[in-house]
């Protein structure tokens, strides 16, 4: 059986990657997993089934896990998967196709968890997930939904949604070079316009 601890702190912060830092600087468990107000599990029991599966792996605790993404409305209703789709498996050059596994559907293991680069105001989420996978040597997929994501046209990054590229193409280029992010992000502008 599971009992969580459960710490609530209310406070001013420099926005939604320091509220995370924090959140990180607080933790004490083996794993950190940031669900954002409005998503929630698909179901009671998924905590424990991963719980499960990872003292089950033969491999040894996973550095990360991840899965999919239903996106549902305001109401709950589904609306579907997410356009990108997790790959089965997972590497930090993967990420140069885009952020193929949602934030919320990753959970990494504490100790190779970096703090969230305050710099990036819309897209340290996704700089973080590539860290995380560059230090990971376990990487898992779960073949799971994790997460029911509220397709929130009025997210912070949808609403910034011209600047939040710009970070994403800037933290491309730092890993992947500026021959390779030009070339993909040409590919995502015209995916977009069919």
């Amino acid at each position: 059986s599971l009992s969580p601890s459960i710490r609530l702190i209310s406070e001013p912060d420099k926005g939604l990657y320091d509220a995370m830092n924090k959140g990180l600087r607080i933790a004490t468990g083996d794993y950190v997993w940031f669900v954002n107000a409005g998503d929630e599990l698909p179901s009671p029991e998924l905590l424990e089934t991963i719980v499960n599966g990872i003292k089950d792996s033969p491999m040894g605790l996973p550095d990360v896990l991840y899965g999919d993404t239903l996106l549902v409305d305001a109401t709950g209703r589904e609306k579907g998967l997410r356009r990108l789709r997790p790959p089965h498996e997972l590497g930090w050059r993967d990420f140069s196709n885009g952020m193929l596994v949602c934030h919320q559907a990753f959970i990494a293991k504490r100790l190779v968890a970096p703090p969230y680069n305050m710099k990036y105001r819309f897209s340290a989420d996704f700089d973080w997930c590539i860290r995380i996978l560059q230090a990971s040597r376990n990487v898992v997929n779960t073949e799971m939904i994790l997460i029911h994501s509220l397709d929130d046209r009025g997210g912070v990054t949808r609403k910034n949604h011209k600047a939040s590229l710009i970070e994403r193409f800037v933290i491309m280029k730092h890993y992947y070079g500026s021959k390779k992010s030009i070339f993909k992000h040409l590919g995502f502008i015209f995916r977009r316009k069919r």
